[in-house]
């Protein structure tokens, strides 16, 4: 070998002394390329108190991090737990308003069902009087004749006033078998003067004849008294204006014969006091006509005023009464109550949990809010114990409740 070689030999085999000298003094050494790792071990050898204090803090922020991730997923399933109690909880409360809105509306609807039954039992009562059949008759000879009519007057007096005081009604009135008002109570106007229908012919009016709408006076129709207890349609008084409806039986000397006349008493819309049940705070009561006719206006012509959907009472009715159009429920919600109706008539109404709920659409037909949402049920209002042509009274009953 030269001595290049030689030379080559020795400088390698002081490389080869020096790294291992370096090894044995836990050094670097330059033939091999340490990883990141077996550095940083080396350092914390030689830094021992440096590495310990960073060790513990690490091991520090681990436990702290692990901690913390562990309370925040308790705090995560907790806020879980409650957003899904709240849930529950307000589901329940909708539940309970609905439930309560539904029994709140049958109530409502079996109370004036009653009331109506009431009032026609009272009327069908007098209506019997053997005095009162007597008078009509010799009132019916001659129906014009004011001194015939008297008597019925005096009779109508003596009975609303002894005996059912305590009947909210806004007049009583007997007609004679070819329409004429023979007796009304009051008799007077407020003014004191005789009332202005005394004497008039009402045959027209549907609480008359009960075929369901009121027809125009000069309309040629032979029209008779009505052979069953009635709840009339919508009619405009001739007298002031107001609108009231009618409960009318007919008169008849036996069950078999002929009505010789009518036996009335009239209720002012709005003014339904059997409505004003006690219902839960925040509920309001409607009364709504489902029967399809036109109203007379005061000149007893046609005016276009529907009778379907047409609101009978609310709280605020009396505010409107001059309104044009008078305020009416949408025809969906009419069509709606209806179908429901018929659905739980045919089932013998013997189902109890018939849905009775109005949908989301509907609106309180006095609230000037377009952007207003309510909860609404009804009910029908349906005479119990009658024959099926009288119990059906066309009205329904809406519990509603603003949401």
């Amino acid at each position: 070998p030269s001595d290049d070689d030689f030379d080559l030999v020795r400088r390698t085999a002081l490389e080869l002394a020096a790294d291992i000298g370096r090894y044995l003094a836990d050094a670097p050494v330059s033939a091999y390329r340490e990883p990141l790792a077996l550095r940083a071990a080396r350092w914390a050898r030689r830094h021992r108190t440096t590495a310990h204090s960073m060790l513990a803090a690490l091991l520090l922020l681990a436990v702290a991090g692990t901690a913390a991730a562990v309370w925040l997923g308790r705090q995560a399933q907790r806020e879980r737990h409650l957003h899904a109690e709240a849930e529950v909880a307000r589901e329940n409360e909708a539940s309970l308003r609905k439930q309560s809105l539904q029994v709140s509306a049958e109530f409502a609807a079996r109370t004036l069902a009653n009331q109506i039954d009431i009032r026609w039992r009272i009327l069908e009562k007098e209506a019997a009087d053997p005095e009162l059949l007597a008078l009509l008759q010799q009132a019916n000879a001659e129906p014009d004749n004011e001194a015939l009519r008297r008597p019925l007057q005096d009779w109508l007096d003596e009975r609303v006033d002894q005996r059912y005081p305590h009947v909210p009604t806004r007049t009583w009135h007997i007609q004679t078998e070819n329409g004429i008002q023979a007796a009304r109570r009051p008799s007077e106007e407020e003014d004191g003067e005789p009332a202005s229908s005394l004497g008039k012919n009402f045959a027209f009016r549907d609480y008359f004849h009960g075929r369901g709408m009121d027809y125009s006076p000069q309309e040629r129709i032979e029209l008779t008294p009505l052979s069953a207890p009635h709840n009339s349609t919508v009619l405009r008084s001739t007298v002031n204006g107001e609108l009231t409806v009618a409960l009318s039986v007919p008169i008849r000397a036996a069950e078999d014969a002929a009505p010789i006349g009518i036996l009335a008493m009239t209720i002012e819309l709005g003014e339904f006091a059997d409505l004003a049940v006690q219902l839960p705070e925040g509920q309001g009561v409607l009364l709504v006509e489902s029967r399809r006719y036109y109203m007379l206006g005061e000149n007893l012509q046609p005016n276009g005023e529907r009778g379907e959907g047409l609101v009978l009472h609310h709280e605020r009715l009396k505010e409107v009464f001059q309104q044009n159009p008078l305020p009416h429920v949408d025809d969906e919600i009419v069509h709606a109550m209806l179908a429901a109706k018929l659905q739980w008539q045919a089932a013998d109404q013997r189902n109890p949990d018939w849905d009775n709920l109005l949908s989301e659409r509907y609106r309180d037909p006095l609230c000037e809010n377009p952007e207003s949402r309510w909860l609404a049920a009804f009910a029908p209002v349906l005479v119990h114990g009658r024959p099926a042509d009288q119990s059906d009274t066309g009205w329904f009953v809406i519990v509603q409740q603003q949401r």
